[in-house]
């Protein structure tokens, strides 16, 4: 399930690029349910609200790792609705989820920076082991989160383990004001991870 909050303040969910989130869903092979809520905390906890109470679903399954004012709230939603609410990386270790993902193979970009220490060269950048061990050193120097979860930065996924397509970008705009931006994609296709047989030499 995806909320796409109002694009201009954000609360709980992530915004950008969140319209080629059905490109992911396609290459997990997972059913897809889009969901748009209103501006406010509220709104989009209502708008996760009204979505679930349509599906036959026992629980919901979010990716909080240390954020609080995140996981609460879906708690409460979950609570209300008689639904159960996982949160399986929990007080994982930021620096650890990092570097499991890069071991695990998934291909991450980041999509949106706003943090001290990163800059518009992060825009479009790989999330790999160097990557990860930059994001390490900003938290002793500055304070971040490795992981973002304080909203330091945002990250799409392209390609992961169980994708059985890549997510292709085609054309993407870079956009930068002050200290912080945002990689916009303007366009992108599901492509083969390696040549089919009937094109391979």
């Amino acid at each position: 399930m995806t909320i796409r909050p109002s694009p201009e303040h954000p609360y709980l969910f992530h915004r950008p690029n969140v319209q080629w989130v059905e490109l992911q869903a396609r290459c997990a092979g997972v059913k897809h349910v889009v969901v748009d809520a209103g501006e406010g905390d509220e709104a989009e906890l209502d708008a996760l609200r009204k979505a679930l109470r349509g599906l036959p679903v026992e629980g919901v399954t979010s990716g909080a790792l240390a954020s609080e004012y995140q996981r609460t709230r879906i708690d409460r939603v979950c609570h209300e609705l008689g639904l159960k609410s996982f949160a399986p990386l929990w007080h994982h270790d930021p620096a650890s989820h990092l570097r499991d993902l890069v071991h695990a193979g998934v291909d991450a970009l980041f999509v949106h920076v706003s943090a001290d220490g990163m800059d518009k060269d992060w825009l479009g950048r790989r999330l790999d082991g160097e990557a990860a061990d930059e994001l390490v050193r900003l938290h002793r120097r500055k304070g971040i989160n490795p992981a973002g979860e304080g909203g330091e930065y945002e990250t799409f996924v392209v390609d992961a383990p169980q994708f059985s397509h890549r997510v292709q970008i085609e054309e993407s705009e870079g956009h930068w004001r002050r200290d912080s931006g945002t990689l916009t994609i303007r366009s992108a296709r599901l492509a083969f991870k390696t040549a089919p047989p009937f094109l391979q030499p």
